[in-house]
């Protein structure tokens, strides 16, 4: 047997199919904007509330999220991606004396008055899909 020097044959990687990149890149959580009723609110003496935005948001600290704006659940679950900002807060009905204080994850409001919030404190369990 004769030894020769080792040969190197090089390919050229050629994809015959389309391939997704790795990573959660367009992951979204399927955020579900239940806190809070939807309209048919009534004050503490049982008469109907007509604003159907009852609530102030809260971040944890107890600054106001959007000062002036009330907040009523849309109901809609919505695509958030998961890169997103998510602020643990709370709500409260404005038209009670009682203080609710009803824990939420806050969803949006970077843009504008557009503020979703959830009572699914838990992420982990929150469901996903790619957008």
């Amino acid at each position: 047997m004769k030894w020769t020097h080792p040969r190197t044959k090089e390919e050229r990687f050629v994809p015959n199919e389309a391939i997704a990149a790795c990573g959660d890149s367009g992951t979204v959580y399927l955020f579900n904007c239940n806190a809070g009723l939807a309209g048919g609110v009534t004050d503490d003496m049982g008469e109907p509330v007509h604003d159907h935005h009852p609530y102030r948001v809260f971040r944890e600290n107890g600054q106001e999220f959007l000062p002036g704006n009330g907040y009523g659940r849309c109901g809609v679950i919505h695509e958030a991606p998961t890169d997103g900002i998510f602020v643990r807060g709370y709500m409260d009905n404005m038209y009670t004396a009682a203080d609710e204080h009803i824990a939420v994850i806050i969803w949006g409001g970077w843009t504008g008055n557009e503020v979703h919030c959830t009572t699914n404190l838990d992420m982990s369990t929150w469901e996903t899909t790619r957008s």
